[in-house]
């Protein structure tokens, strides 16, 4: 099969209305060049009717029963044949019909690209997510790539593994930490809004959060066992949901007393002494 520039997927499990406007944001990009995969976990919402429908537009569909989201997206990924693979799920749509045409004139060699975008809650509230221009190790401490704006060559999935199934969460940050953080390959920030997201996804739900802990402190674990022992115990003394760090700088809420202020300023050396550890056995 011809090689194409792009492989979206797009996972959908009873989600009619979101695959709907899923589709509708795809194949009206003004950007041809790419292949369109849909993997359904055999929904039976009338999921499967709508891609019937759109039968023409989609390179390869599959409806039936799945082992959770990563198993999905691997099978996603074995069947693409792009030279990115870009993953939009269901309910997520792209901003404009040009916005692939754009994305893809960022592309010059890297193996990661990626955006920024939205989180749009069901009283229609929008939550930026902005990307920093360089991606550290602090960053996935509390965030990851956007994946509806993120481009991610084929061949790294060859080269380093699908995502890891055996998470709920994290494979995606796993994948990520083990190819730009432990492997330094090429990364590109595309300074651009991209897609809007459904604010209801696994990583966002408020009842998932205790598993989304247990599996980030178990990857880090597995990944930095010095980093963990410490700095993860901090961040749970602190009990916040969000706080920014990086190499600059750190924002703290006004709110913190001086004794927090300083748990955050050790975590933050940690962090940039373990990260340049790393990147200096490159």
């Amino acid at each position: 099969m011809e090689e194409k520039r792009l492989s979206i997927i797009t996972i959908n499990l009873n989600n009619k209305p979101g695959l709907v406007q899923t589709i509708q944001s795809v194949i009206i990009q003004t950007f041809t060049d790419f292949e369109f995969i849909i993997i359904d976990g055999g929904s039976t919402d009338g999921s499967v009717e709508v891609i019937k429908t759109h039968h023409r537009k989609v390179t390869y569909w599959i409806s039936e029963k799945d082992k959770g989201i990563y198993n999905a997206m691997n099978k996603g990924i074995l069947k693409a044949n792009g030279e990115y693979c870009l993953f939009i799920n269901s309910g997520d749509f792209f901003i404009k019909p040009t916005i692939l045409s754009e994305m893809v004139s960022y592309i010059d060699g890297e193996d990661i690209l990626y955006g920024n975008g939205f989180f749009q809650a069901k009283n229609n509230k929008m939550d930026k997510l902005e990307c920093p221009a360089k991606i550290t190790l602090s960053f996935f401490t509390l965030y990851c790539l956007f994946h509806p704006a993120t481009l991610i060559k084929k061949s790294l999935f060859d080269k380093y593994g699908l995502y890891n199934e055996s998470n709920k969460i994290v494979s995606d940050g796993e994948f990520f930490l083990k190819t730009i953080i432990l492997n330094n390959v090429k990364t590109k920030l595309i300074p651009l809004e991209i897609a809007i997201a459904e604010d209801n996804g696994v990583s966002r739900n408020i009842e998932y959060k205790e598993i989304l802990e247990d599996e980030r402190k178990r990857l880090f674990s597995n990944y930095f066992p010095e980093y963990v022992l410490d700095l993860m115990n901090e961040y749970k003394l602190l009990k916040l949901d969000y706080f920014k760090l990086d190499y600059e700088n750190y924002l703290v809420t006004s709110e913190l007393n001086s004794y927090k202020k300083n748990v955050i300023s050790r975590a933050l050396l940690k962090i940039m002494r373990i990260s340049h550890r790393i990147f200096q056995t490159k």
